[in-house]
C-alpha cells in the first residue's frame, strides 16, 4: 500500500512540473554606475614621470567617444597622443618629449562610458608631474547667468596662461573644470602663477569661444593663483549674435508671421513677387520685444510669397511661403470663415481688479470703429461716462476705463458693424462682455522701504511673481516708499536692475569691447502675499556681488 502512495506522489510531483509555466529570465537591475578605474600603469599623482605610455584599467569594458573634442590635456601638447581602448584599459601614448617639472593634468571630459549601457564616466582626470611634487593649487568658485543669477551644470571655467582677448576663441585652455548643478567648480592641480579666467557655455564641446549663442564670463583682470584661491564668474550672451529666422508661416490669409531669436534692430523684408501695379494695404506689426513681426497685406495675386530677410542690409534668408486661402476646410463638412473676431482681457466671464482696464483684441488691424455703438451695464443699469480709448500702435488694441464697483458685474455690449478691418470685414454679430470686479479683501498689498547703497544712481525695481513674470516694474534713483496694491494672493520676489546707462532696460555684455554686463541682485527674502493682508517690507541693499 505504501509502494502505491509513493508512485502516485512521485507522479504528480512530475506532472505538476510538466504543466508550470516557463518564464524567461528578468535582465535584473539597469546597471546606471559609469566605469570604476581598477589601476592606472604608472599611477596617477606619480611624480619623476617618464614612462612613454600611461595603462588605465577599468572594471568593465570601455569605449572612447568624441575623444578629440572632449580629451584636454593641460598644459596643452604640440602633438595629440595617441589614445586607444584596449578591452577595458585605456592606452595613451605620448608623441613627444614632455616638459621638465611640470604638472600634466589628463581631463577626459564626458568621453569614456561603458560599451553596455553608455554610462559616462564624467570629469575623470589622471594626473602626474615630470618634477619632484604635483602641483596641487586650487580655484574654486561659482558660475551664475548675469541675466537672472540662476546656475547650470556643465559650464566650463577654463584658465589660460595667455593673457590675449583672442584666446579663448582660439585655444584650448591651460586648466578648466565644470560646474555642477548649483554652478560651483573647483580646478585642481594648477601650477602657481597668473591667469586669466573665463567661463563659457561651450555649444559644440570644442572648449572654444565661438558660437553666436555660446554665452561668456570673465574675470576683467588677471588673476594670481597662490593656494585655495575663489572666484565667482557671471555668463552672458554677447547682444551682437547673429539675428536668424527661427520661424516663418502664413497664420491666415493676410497674415505672415516671422519669429527671430532675438529682438530686431534693424531686419528688412524684400517682396521679389509682388507686382508692382498692386496697391494693396500692407504694414509691419511689431512685438513688444520685437522678436516676433506680423505682415499685414491684403491681397496678394500668387499662391505663394518669395520674401528676402535682411540683417543690417546683408541677406538673412530667403523664403517661399505659401499664402492660405481666405475661406479653409477643415473638414468635410465644415468650412473655417474668414472673419473679424473680438476678444476682451480678462477673457469674458472672468474677474478683473477694481484698478484694472478692460482691454479689447482685435483679430485683425482696424480702420475705423464707432464707439457709440458700445453699450455697458453695472448690475442691471445702463452707464455712458465710460471712456474708450484710440487704438494703440498695432491698430489691434483698444482699452476701456471706468472707476469700477467692487463686487459690482459690468457687461459690455458691442453692436453688429461697430469694427471694420483692413480687409473690410465688420463684426457682423453681437457680441457681449461680462466681468466682476473684485472686492479689495480678495487681493493683499505690500508698502516696500526700500534703502539705496547710493542715491543718484540709475535703478530698476521689479515685483516679479512665482513664475519669474514682471508685475510691476519702477525706475528708481536712490532710497524710495513703493505701494503695491491689489496683488493677486501668492508669493512674490523683488529684482533690481544697476541701468549704468540709465535706458531703462537691462543690458548685456559684449567680451571684445569689454562690456560686462549691467549688475543685477535679487532681495533675499520671498514675500507671501495673502487676501486682505498689508505686508510691510524693508530692503536694504548692502554690497552686491
Amino acid at each position: 500500500m505504501k509502494s502505491i502512495q509513493y508512485i502516485f506522489i512521485v507522479s504528480a510531483i512530475l506532472i505538476s512540473a510538466s504543466c508550470a509555466h516557463i518564464v524567461p529570465p528578468t535582465g535584473g537591475i539597469k546597471d546606471i554606475i559609469p566605469p570604476k578605474m581598477v589601476k592606472a600603469i604608472p599611477d596617477t599623482l606619480s611624480t619623476h614621470f617618464n614612462a612613454p605610455q600611461i595603462k588605465i584599467e577599468f572594471d568593465e569594458f570601455i569605449q572612447l567617444k568624441d575623444e578629440l573634442s572632449q580629451i584636454v590635456i593641460s598644459p596643452p601638447l604640440e602633438k595629440q597622443p595617441d589614445i586607444k581602448v584596449q578591452k577595458k584599459s585605456l592606452i595613451i601614448k605620448f608623441k613627444e618629449k614632455l616638459k621638465d617639472n611640470t604638472t600634466y593634468n589628463i581631463n577626459f571630459g564626458n568621453s569614456i562610458s561603458d560599451t553596455h549601457e553608455g554610462n559616462i564616466k564624467e570629469g575623470f582626470q589622471y594626473v602626474f608631474s615630470t618634477g619632484d611634487y604635483v602641483d596641487s593649487l586650487t580655484l574654486s568658485g561659482r558660475c551664475k547667468y548675469a541675466k537672472d543669477l540662476k546656475t547650470d551644470k556643465g559650464i566650463l571655467i577654463m584658465l589660460y596662461k595667455d593673457f590675449n582677448d583672442s584666446v579663448p576663441t582660439l585655444h584650448k585652455p591651460d586648466y578648466f573644470a565644470k560646474t555642477d548643478s548649483t554652478g560651483n567648480y573647483k580646478i585642481n592641480n594648477i601650477k602657481q602663477g597668473t591667469y586669466k579666467l573665463f567661463a563659457l557655455k561651450d555649444l559644440n564641446n570644442n572648449y572654444l569661444f565661438d558660437q553666436p549663442a555660446e554665452a561668456i564670463g570673465l574675470v576683467e583682470k588677471p588673476i594670481q593663483i597662490n593656494g585655495k584661491d575663489t572666484a565667482n564668474l557671471f555668463l552672458f550672451e554677447e547682444v551682437k549674435a547673429k539675428q536668424y529666422l527661427v520661424k516663418s508661416f502664413c497664420e491666415e490669409f493676410g497674415k505672415m508671421v516671422f519669429i527671430l531669436n532675438k529682438p530686431t534692430i534693424d531686419v528688412g523684408f524684400k517682396i521679389t513677387n509682388n507686382p508692382a501695379k498692386d496697391t494693396a494695404v500692407s504694414f509691419f506689426e511689431y512685438s513688444i520685444a520685437r522678436d516676433t513681426i506680423i505682415y499685414w497685406f491684403t491681397s496678394f495675386p500668387q499662391d505663394s510669397m518669395k520674401i528676402i530677410v535682411s540683417d543690417n542690409a546683408k541677406n538673412m534668408d530667403t523664403l517661399s511661403i505659401h499664402i492660405k486661402p481666405k475661406e479653409q476646410k477643415k473638414n468635410r463638412d465644415k468650412v473655417v470663415k474668414f472673419m473679424l473676431n473680438i476678444n476682451s482681457l480678462p477673457n469674458s466671464g472672468q474677474s478683473l481688479s477694481p484698478e484694472g482696464d478692460l482691454q479689447l483684441v482685435c483679430s485683425h488691424p482696424i480702420v475705423d470703429f464707432d464707439s457709440t455703438k458700445f453699450r455697458m451695464k453695472e448690475d442691471t443699469l445702463p452707464i455712458k461716462n465710460f471712456k474708450v480709448s484710440g487704438l494703440d500702435s498695432t491698430k489691434r488694441k483698444l482699452v476701456i476705463k471706468y472707476p469700477w464697483k467692487e463686487g459690482a458685474n459690468y457687461s459690455l455690449t458691442i453692436l453688429k458693424g461697430t469694427f471694420k478691418d483692413i480687409f473690410g470685414l465688420t463684426n457682423d454679430t453681437l457680441i457681449i462682455f461680462n466681468t466682476k470686479i473684485k472686492s479689495a479683501k480678495d487681493y493683499g498689498s505690500m508698502r516696500l522701504k526700500f534703502k539705496a547703497p547710493k542715491n543718484g544712481t540709475n535703478y530698476i525695481l521689479q515685483l516679479l511673481n512665482d513664475r519669474d513674470e514682471v508685475c510691476q516694474q519702477h525706475i528708481i534713483s536712490g532710497d524710495t516708499v513703493l505701494n503695491y496694491n491689489f496683488l493677486d494672493p501668492q508669493k512674490y520676489k523683488l529684482k533690481l536692475v544697476f541701468d549704468a546707462n540709465n535706458n531703462g532696460k537691462w543690458d548685456t555684455g559684449d567680451y571684445f569691447r569689454h562690456l560686462h554686463p549691467e549688475r543685477i541682485t535679487y532681495c533675499k527674502e520671498i514675500f507671501n502675499i495673502r487676501a486682505n493682508w498689508d505686508v510691510e517690507a524693508n530692503w536694504t541693499l548692502g554690497v552686491v556681488e
